[in-house]
Protein backbone atom coordinates (compact mmCIF):
# COMPACT_ATOMS: atom_id res chain seq x y z
CA UNK A 1 0.00 0.00 0.00
CA UNK A 2 1.40 3.39 -1.00
CA UNK A 3 1.75 6.32 1.37
CA UNK A 4 -1.13 8.08 -0.39
CA UNK A 5 -3.38 5.04 -0.01
CA UNK A 6 -2.51 4.80 3.70
CA UNK A 7 -3.27 8.48 4.20
CA UNK A 8 -6.61 8.19 2.41
CA UNK A 9 -7.51 5.12 4.44
CA UNK A 10 -6.72 7.00 7.65
CA UNK A 11 -8.90 9.94 6.58
CA UNK A 12 -11.77 7.59 5.77
CA UNK A 13 -11.56 5.76 9.10
CA UNK A 14 -10.96 8.64 11.50
CA UNK A 15 -13.63 9.24 14.08
CA UNK A 16 -16.46 11.46 12.95
CA UNK A 17 -18.38 13.58 15.45
CA UNK A 18 -22.00 12.57 15.78
CA UNK A 19 -24.80 15.06 15.21
CA UNK A 20 -25.68 14.86 18.90
CA UNK A 21 -22.11 15.70 19.90
CA UNK A 22 -22.03 18.58 17.41
CA UNK A 23 -25.22 19.95 18.97
CA UNK A 24 -23.72 19.69 22.45
CA UNK A 25 -20.51 21.41 21.37
CA UNK A 26 -22.52 24.13 19.64
CA UNK A 27 -24.54 24.72 22.82
CA UNK A 28 -21.31 25.01 24.85
CA UNK A 29 -19.81 27.49 22.40
CA UNK A 30 -23.04 29.50 22.35
CA UNK A 31 -23.11 29.63 26.15
CA UNK A 32 -19.48 30.76 26.19
CA UNK A 33 -19.93 33.60 23.72
CA UNK A 34 -23.14 34.76 25.42
CA UNK A 35 -21.34 34.81 28.76
CA UNK A 36 -18.48 36.88 27.31
CA UNK A 37 -20.96 39.18 25.55
CA UNK A 38 -22.82 39.77 28.83
CA UNK A 39 -19.54 40.62 30.59
CA UNK A 40 -18.78 43.14 27.83
CA UNK A 41 -22.23 44.71 28.12
CA UNK A 42 -21.83 45.07 31.89
CA UNK A 43 -18.44 46.74 31.37
CA UNK A 44 -19.86 49.05 28.73
CA UNK A 45 -16.62 49.97 26.95
CA UNK A 46 -16.07 47.50 24.11
CA UNK A 47 -15.18 48.96 20.70
CA UNK A 48 -14.81 47.15 17.37
CA UNK A 49 -11.48 47.42 15.57
CA UNK A 50 -9.43 45.58 12.96
CA UNK A 51 -7.99 43.54 15.85
CA UNK A 52 -11.44 42.48 17.08
CA UNK A 53 -12.41 41.53 13.53
CA UNK A 54 -9.29 39.36 13.24
CA UNK A 55 -10.14 37.58 16.48
CA UNK A 56 -13.73 37.10 15.27
CA UNK A 57 -12.39 35.31 12.19
CA UNK A 58 -10.20 33.18 14.45
CA UNK A 59 -13.24 32.30 16.60
CA UNK A 60 -15.17 31.25 13.49
CA UNK A 61 -12.27 29.03 12.37
CA UNK A 62 -11.96 27.43 15.80
CA UNK A 63 -15.72 26.82 15.85
CA UNK A 64 -15.52 25.00 12.50
CA UNK A 65 -12.49 23.02 13.71
CA UNK A 66 -14.34 21.95 16.86
CA UNK A 67 -17.39 20.81 14.92
CA UNK A 68 -15.04 18.96 12.57
CA UNK A 69 -13.35 17.14 15.43
CA UNK A 70 -10.08 19.11 15.35
CA UNK A 71 -10.40 21.92 17.90
CA UNK A 72 -11.08 22.20 21.61
CA UNK A 73 -13.52 24.18 23.69
CA UNK A 74 -10.57 25.60 25.62
CA UNK A 75 -9.21 27.09 22.37
CA UNK A 76 -12.64 28.60 21.75
CA UNK A 77 -12.88 30.08 25.25
CA UNK A 78 -9.37 31.56 25.01
CA UNK A 79 -10.18 33.17 21.65
CA UNK A 80 -13.40 34.64 23.10
CA UNK A 81 -11.42 36.02 26.04
CA UNK A 82 -8.93 37.61 23.59
CA UNK A 83 -11.86 39.14 21.68
CA UNK A 84 -13.13 40.72 24.90
CA UNK A 85 -9.68 41.93 25.92
CA UNK A 86 -8.91 43.47 22.53
CA UNK A 87 -12.32 45.14 22.32
CA UNK A 88 -12.18 46.53 25.88
CA UNK A 89 -8.81 48.28 25.54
Amino acid sequence: MSYLEKALTFVDTRKKISIERQKTLDMCMTATIISIRDEIIRGGKWRPSPETHAVEREIEKIEKDILGGKGTLIDFREACDRWKKVGCK
